[in-house]
């Protein structure tokens, strides 16, 4: 495995690689992390960890990512993120050569408008109608086929781990209003922090 902690500012898409480990900033001092599982041609689909620190990587055990859980999958916009950065930092930290994804056949996206169900590096395509589409990204919205971008990302965030969202508002950098919008749409109250 090649550690390259939180000082790998940038990385081109061609560089990464499937098994990838990343970190991203959600606030100041709040960091999440994951995992990505492989490259599509709509970026590539991630896990994300539940895992979330105070600063980026000093506890992340890295010999043990594997055994993280894992929040959701989804497909991300990796030239937005990891590479022109527009929306928040993120970052590789490790790479993982040896990693073999564990569940290769799972669907991880759906393309309701082309009645189309894909695993993660889309090289399992299935047919499916509409409506079963459909009600399946209605119970999981992560299943959507769309590059995921940092608010993406955040909105999933606040379904799956409201949790995390107790510091003060301003420490979201930018984000702050999102988020309370955001917030109360998903969960129907008010953000308390």
């Amino acid at each position: 495995m090649k550690i390259f902690n939180w000082e790998k500012n940038k990385t081109l898409y061609r560089y990464i690689k499937n098994g990838d480990l990343f970190c991203f900033k959600i606030a100041e001092q709040l960091f999440g992390y994951g995992r990505l599982i492989a490259k599509n041609k709509l970026g590539a689909t991630v896990g994300i960890f539940d895992l979330f620190t105070l600063s980026p990587v000093e506890p992340f055990d890295y010999k043990n990512a594997g055994n993280y859980p894992i929040l959701f999958k989804t497909v991300l916009d990796c030239h937005t993120l990891f590479v022109s950065k527009l929306e928040s930092d993120w970052r590789i930290i490790a790479q993982d050569p040896d990693y073999q994804d564990p569940t290769p056949s799972e669907i991880t996206s759906i393309n309701p408008a082309m009645e189309l169900a894909h695993n993660a590096d889309f090289s399992i395509e299935q047919e499916i109608d509409k409506e079963d589409a459909r009600q399946k990204i209605l119970k999981k919205i992560e299943l959507l086929e769309t590059p995921r971008s940092h608010y993406h990302i955040l909105s999933l965030l606040i379904r799956y781990k409201p949790e995390i969202f107790c510091l003060p508002i301003e420490s979201f950098a930018g984000f702050g209003d999102f988020i309370r919008d955001e917030f109360y749409k998903i969960h129907h109250r008010d953000l308390k922090v």
